[in-house]
């Protein structure tokens, strides 16, 4: 399977010992995420004790099944389940063929989770979710977006949709939907927030703050009201100010346009250019120049 896990079925994976073996156990960590921690396994490798962890953790089997045990009950998860356990509960996982055992694991700080959500923890239970092959493949795709270098914007962003999708997280925690009184007024000023600051690296703590609303609401709100992310939006603001800065200054070169507009490399900006223009930046000054020669 590709790192995208894109058209594979559950399970079509490197089945010889060694190729299980190759990478046993890695850890990824983001600086600007410092509230997640990606953990991926391969063949053999699993804890046989009955243990918690401080964190929450989302884990989605790749190949193998295993059961599950903790808070009274067992579960049985294989190929395409994903499954939700809550800070500090007791369980253990015991695998059918720990040879053949492969997973994924995301451990979010519990007070992470917490404040996303606005919301006091109350009593948790396990959550275990068996996914279709599309949504498996979408699972697959997330968690590897999650390990590149996208900006943390749009990381943290995909990681609230991603997890109210698979889990839906207004009623594992039993929120009460979000009041539609003031709602547009309270996402016009993230709006705002973000005209105003494009250019500049933005959090999603720092667009709640304006908005003042949990950061799983606004991404909900924000993408009900303007029919795209904030992430997304941002990136759209600044194309849009690189387009104006390309017909401007004739002279100036793309990485100077392209670190103005706020990205972070030249790469980065020419691969979002195109998705939003259709064009390179390069393509775009000369088609902009043979209009004016026209």
């Amino acid at each position: 399977m590709g790192k995208d896990g894109a058209g594979v079925p559950f399970g079509a994976e490197d089945k010889t010992k060694a190729g299980w073996q190759a990478m046993a156990v890695r850890f990824y960590r983001d600086e600007n995420l410092p509230f997640l921690e990606i953990k991926s396994c391969d063949g053999g490798i699993h804890s046989s004790r009955r243990h918690a962890h401080e964190e929450f953790s989302v884990g989605l089997v790749v190949h193998g099944a295993s059961r599950v045990g903790g808070a009274g009950r067992e579960y049985r998860v294989g190929p395409g389940s994903f499954i939700l356990i809550p800070p500090r509960t007791i369980h253990d996982c015991n695998p059918e063929d720990p040879d053949h055992w492969r997973f994924n694991m995301l451990y979010l700080k519990r007070e992470w989770v917490v404040s996303l959500l606005d919301e006091a923890e109350s009593d948790l239970g396990i959550a275990v979710k068996t996914l279709a092959l599309s949504d498996y493949q979408r699972a697959r795709q997330f968690i590897a977006a999650l390990e590149t270098d996208l900006p943390a914007l749009e990381k943290e962003t995909r990681l609230i949709v991603e997890l109210g999708y698979f889990f839906d997280f207004e009623s594992y925690f039993q929120i009460p939907p979000s009041q539609s009184c003031g709602e547009l007024r309270t996402v016009r000023r993230a709006e705002e927030y973000l005209r105003a600051n494009f250019r500049e690296k933005i959090s999603l703590d720092q667009l709640a703050a304006e908005a003042g609303l949990s950061k799983y609401h606004l991404v909900r709100l924000f993408e009900k009201t303007l029919q795209t992310s904030p992430h997304a939006y941002q990136t759209m603001l600044r194309i849009n100010f690189a387009k104006e800065e390309l017909r401007r200054r004739r002279a100036a070169s793309i990485t100077a346009i392209a670190q103005e507009a706020g990205f972070y490399d030249q790469s980065h900006f020419v691969k979002a250019f195109k998705q939003y223009s259709g064009t390179t930046p390069i393509g775009y000054r000369r088609a902009m120049g043979s209009r004016v020669q026209r």
